[in-house]
């Protein structure tokens, strides 16, 4: 039976924050906004490395507030590599 990893991938006025989610593992990681590194263009180097990696979009929200949280998956192999932001 084919396993899956999942992640989110959130941008807010405050930066942009990851989580990636496995079985028993949850990883967090955040870039502010008054980060050194992040720039308007982050966001969407983000979104195409994740399909770079092997992510598949499944679900994207538009929150009233203007935040996006898009929802991905990817068949769970060892050695996959992680998004670094």
């Amino acid at each position: 039976m084919q396993q899956w990893e999942y992640c989110r991938l959130t941008q807010s006025e405050t930066g942009i924050s990851y989580v990636l989610y496995q079985a028993g593992v949850e990883d967090t990681k955040t870039l502010a906004s008054d980060e050194a590194g992040y720039n308007p263009s982050t966001w969407r180097t983000l979104i195409a490395k994740t399909g770079q990696l092997g992510w598949e979009a499944i679900n994207i929200m538009y929150l009233p507030d203007g935040d996006q949280v898009w929802f991905f998956k990817r068949p769970l192999q060892p050695g996959n590599p992680h998004l670094e932001i």
